[in-house]
């Protein structure tokens, strides 16, 4: 057939699956090799052919499909593109973020001898820094103090004399903020002065720099 006939036929471009592109070379096939080509069983040699370009076809389909997909932030789906569309933008990924909340803290304190309720001499102040864990092992911070003298903190009686009935121990009830992590220290050598030094943080999964200070006291900031 001549060359001219043959571009007559309409090429389908939204085919782009295994099964629809076997299916147009199956039909080009049929319709201008009909001399040279007439075993269409699937366990011939031409059945393998087409088997292998269609595969071929479906696998650019793909990674055409994936490519132009990463190509635009609305529709990317990879995390790295996703932060090199964002840095083009100007947006500066701070890493993991930390997860902040409030927990419900109780202390048990000795009743008072002189008047209901517990002992205030007894009634604690939690100091920011403190760490907690969760059962899983996640670690919290305390991130203000937490001062159980408070008068809004409310109190209940946890345990009584048994012969007498009287309070012995309250339970005290305060809340405290926390955020996830734990706070470390990490000491760097500069050495000489250099311009630009960069220097490299040893500590994994950083998700804040509280404060940079050096031997002297003196204290650092972050500029644009």
């Amino acid at each position: 057939m001549a060359d001219e006939q043959k571009k007559i036929l309409p090429i389908n471009y939204t085919h782009r699956d295994f099964s629809s592109i076997r299916g147009d070379l199956m039909e080009v096939v049929e319709r201008f090799y009909p001399d040279t080509f007439r075993d269409f069983s699937e366990a011939s040699f031409g059945a393998l052919m087409l088997d292998a370009v269609a595969y071929v076809g479906d696998q650019l389909s793909f990674y055409l499909d994936y490519n132009v997909n990463e190509t635009f932030l609305d529709t990317a789906f990879q995390y790295n593109n996703i932060l090199r569309h964002g840095r083009v933008l100007g947006y500066k990924n701070l890493g993991r973020p930390s997860t902040y909340g409030q927990v419900m803290l109780y202390v048990l304190v000795p009743a008072s001898t002189v008047a209901l309720g517990p002992d205030s001499d007894y009634l604690p102040i939690l100091r920011r820094g403190s760490r907690f864990s969760s059962q899983n092992g996640l670690n919290f911070v305390l991130t203000s103090n937490v001062d159980f003298a408070d008068p809004k903190n409310l109190s209940v009686v946890a345990r009584t004399d048994a012969s007498t009935g009287a309070p012995t121990y309250y339970a005290v009830k305060a809340p405290g903020n926390v955020v996830s992590g734990v706070f470390l220290q990490e000491k760097i050598k500069i050495g000489v002065f250099e311009r630009f030094k960069k220097v490299q943080i040893i500590a994994p999964n950083i998700a804040e720099i509280i404060s940079v200070a050096d031997s002297a006291g003196n204290e650092y900031f972050e500029v644009d």
